[in-house]
């Protein structure tokens, strides 16, 4: 996992915002050279709390269940944004299993994918925004 240099939230380790904006721009102008799909995945946490408590088990549990390709940043006080390259559907729905798994905390996610959703970081979190799912494994 790779975030710009110094754009780091030093709460969880993930990109921040400003390296959200620049990773998107260079995975969305990868995918689209290769004619792959980029997802995002808006997690929201029920509690902002839960991002630093038992020793950060949602940082944790993201880091364990994404590939070294998959990026991790911190969007808001209680929402972590994760671009998954080359992964949609059934394969976003399994990560965000393990991560329900080894979180043992309740939140919710929303998916768009890249092209169908939006070709840029704004239209693809506007239409995550109109879809959430809730999880509480």
């Amino acid at each position: 996992m790779r975030e710009p240099e110094g754009r780091v939230d030093v709460t969880t380790g993930f990109g921040d915002r400003v390296a959200l904006e620049i990773a998107t721009r260079a995975e969305l102008a990868r995918t689209s050279r290769a004619g792959h799909v980029l997802s995002i995945v808006v997690i929201r946490l029920a509690d902002a709390d839960d991002i630093v408590v038992r020793d950060g088990s949602i940082s944790l549990a993201l880091r364990a269940s994404v590939r070294a390709s998959d990026q991790l940043f911190r969007f808001e006080v209680d929402t972590i944004v994760a671009l998954l390259p080359t992964t949609e559907g059934l394969g976003v729905f399994k990560v965000m299993q393990r991560v329900a798994r080894l979180a043992d905390r309740p939140f919710s996610y929303a998916v768009a994918t890249a092209p169908v959703d939006g070709r840029d970081l704004d239209s693809l979190l506007y239409e995550a925004s109109r879809r959430t799912e809730h999880v509480t494994f």
